[in-house]
């Protein structure tokens, strides 16, 4: 392989190849490249490469967009021990893969991750836990993901993980969580229903006022520069 101009490749030139690699649905060569740059076998300048966040963030990429949701776990554990520095970004493409796969509890545990090594959180990363586990019947489980989150970001004084379409989110999945919480009354000795309380769903509520003023917040923003963008444009006619 040799970069542009014949120059030999760098981790900017093959870390593109890995990308490339999952666009294409190619996601065993993305990891097979990452596994030889992290073996050592690939140098430039004399001197061997090692893969960098951006290796491990397009290699668990290119197996999020197969829906291999354990090769990517895999992967971004090893990015975790290699003492590299983190991002949500590759938490982020390890969540859709398991969210693509169903591994709805693979997905909030990846969740959990974030949270415990006070990465910030983004709602991208927040709404496709609760669609994983929305999906799986497992709405307890999305509301238990997303209260914390909620909780943490107020508590920080931060911008919560969460937007227009959590809020849509949350009312269909409280709706199915006191169904299910009927139900589990409703048969005797149930197990793992998943019981979603009233005083949960209250909690829950009373949190989501932050990201409803922080969304009108934004739109509000929104539209206050496409109205500048429009009065310079007649300005400049």
């Amino acid at each position: 392989m040799e970069g542009e101009g014949g120059a030999p490749p760098d981790n900017f030139s093959y870390n593109g190849v890995i990308s490339a690699f999952g666009r294409a649905g190619r996601w065993e060569e993305a990891v097979a490249l990452l596994r030889q740059l992290a073996a050592g076998e690939v140098a430039h300048g004399g001197e061997a490469l090692s893969p960098d966040l951006v290796s491990y963030t397009a290699a668990i990429s290119a197996c999020a967009e197969a829906g291999r949701a354990a090769e990517a776990a895999a992967l971004l554990e090893e990015l975790r021990s290699s003492g590299l520095p983190l991002s949500i970004l590759p938490f982020s493409k390890a969540i859709a893969a398991a969210a693509k796969a169903g591994e709805w509890r693979v997905a909030c545990a990846t969740l959990r991750q974030v949270s415990s090594l006070q990465l910030r959180h983004n709602a991208l990363t927040t709404n496709l836990v609760l669609r994983a586990c929305d999906a799986a019947g497992e709405p307890a489980a999305a509301l238990s993901a997303l209260l914390p989150l909620l909780r943490e970001s107020a508590a920080a004084g931060v911008a919560s993980p969460a937007d227009e379409e959590t809020l849509e989110l949350v009312p269909h999945l409280l709706l199915r969580a006191a169904e299910a919480a009927e139900v589990a009354e409703a048969v005797e000795g149930a197990e793992g229903a998943g019981v979603w309380s009233a005083e949960d769903a209250a909690q829950l509520r009373r949190a989501l006022g932050r990201v409803e003023a922080q969304t009108a917040a934004a739109a509000a923003r929104r539209a206050a520069k496409i109205k500048r963008d429009a009065e310079d444009e007649l300005a400049l006619a």
